[in-house]
């Protein structure tokens, strides 16, 4: 690390916060390196948004946590974004690597606070909504943002459920999502006017997912 820096820390900050609004994360962590006087200004963009992309990376994100109990205060957003890829059992769709939903039971003790829950597939990845899931999303009362992009759900039973299981859920954004039956554009609203307290639902492709798989295989 640097001495000291030839830039004013009001400078600096406004440079770091730049690079956090453009998500440039890789610069972010270069940033950390450079002098002792930055790392609290580039920690909050580096923390703000948690994206993990698969299981095993769990262990590692809570062994930080143990170690340093102020960096779970700065995450705002979870983002599951699972490995690109195919798994091997599968070259299909329904073989992609899924979802690391345990996610949402394993962090559950440190961010019980965080603000919204992001699911970003791969090519509509399949999105599972097991018991165990839905109770523990059940425990995040503050999330208000919601977003699915890129994912499969077998049929409504399973994405109405997980709109529901947020208290104080505001907003929902759903971008490329596939599901068997896709329901009308009516049909989301009726629901979106059902559920108290969501004030903003953006819809902007919700497709068939067979028609989905029937375009790739050809």
């Amino acid at each position: 690390m640097s001495s000291s820096p030839r830039l004013s820390i009001e400078v600096i900050e406004h440079m770091i916060d730049e690079l956090g609004a453009a998500q440039e994360t890789a610069a972010l962590a270069r940033c950390i390196r450079v002098h002792k006087d930055w790392i609290p200004r580039t920690r909050i963009h580096l923390w703000r948004t948690l994206t993990v992309y698969s299981s095993k990376q769990l262990p590692i994100i809570c062994a930080t946590f143990d170690r340093n109990p102020i960096l779970q205060s700065l995450v705002e957003v979870v983002r599951l974004k699972p490995d690109r890829g195919r798994s091997v059992e599968s070259g299909s769709a329904q073989g992609r690597h899924p979802f690391p939903l345990t996610a949402s039971i394993v962090l559950l003790p440190y961010l019980i606070h965080i603000q919204a829950w992001e699911f970003l597939g791969h090519g509509h990845t399949p999105f599972p909504l097991q018991r165990a899931t839905l109770v523990s999303l059940r425990q995040y009362r503050d999330v208000k943002r919601v977003v699915l992009s890129g994912v499969y759900f077998k049929n409504l039973f399973h994405f109405y459920p997980l709109q529901n299981a947020f208290p104080a859920l505001e907003e929902i954004i759903i971008e490329d999502v596939a599901v068997d039956d896709p329901p009308s554009y009516q049909s989301l609203m009726s629901e979106h006017g059902r559920r108290k307290g969501l004030r903003r639902l953006q819809c902007f492709e919700v497709t068939s997912a067979i028609e989905f798989t029937s375009l790739e295989s050809s």
